[in-house]
């Protein structure tokens, strides 16, 4: 993963390199970006499957403050899922999911969760659709 600077005016010549990077052991199936809570920031949530058998899915935090010199990825959380995931999101320090039947809440600062089964008529209209 590379982290790029765009912020250049039109007559600015940008510098080939990015700002920083970091390389994962499994390949990122998903990821979604947001600004962290002080707006200096960036938070990114990537989602690994590392191998179809058994189902799991690897959850990865990372931040970078690109003004810190230098800039570089911290990883902040990492948490595993035994099934792959349907849907998810995230924001803050919340990462809610959907799989398997399951619909769960992880806060990954404070290494906290909690999930609910979900019934069988509602589990059909969530895992498809």
């Amino acid at each position: 993963m590379l982290l790029w600077d765009l912020g250049y005016n039109p007559r600015a010549s940008i510098e080939p390199f990015p700002v920083a990077s970091i390389v994962f052991e499994h390949v990122v199936g998903e990821f979604e970006v947001q600004a962290t809570s002080d707006g200096l920031g960036i938070r990114i949530c990537i989602v690994i499957r590392p191998t179809p058998t058994p189902p799991s899915t690897l959850i990865k935090i990372l931040e970078i403050y690109p003004m810190s010199l230098p800039a570089s990825f911290l990883q902040i959380a990492e948490f595993s899922l035994p099934h792959h995931i349907v849907s998810y999101s995230f924001n803050k320090d919340l990462f809610a999911y959907s799989c398997q039947g399951h619909v769960g809440v992880h806060n990954f600062v404070s290494n906290t969760a909690v999930a609910w089964t979900e019934h069988s008529e509602f589990c059909n209209d969530v895992s498809e659709g």
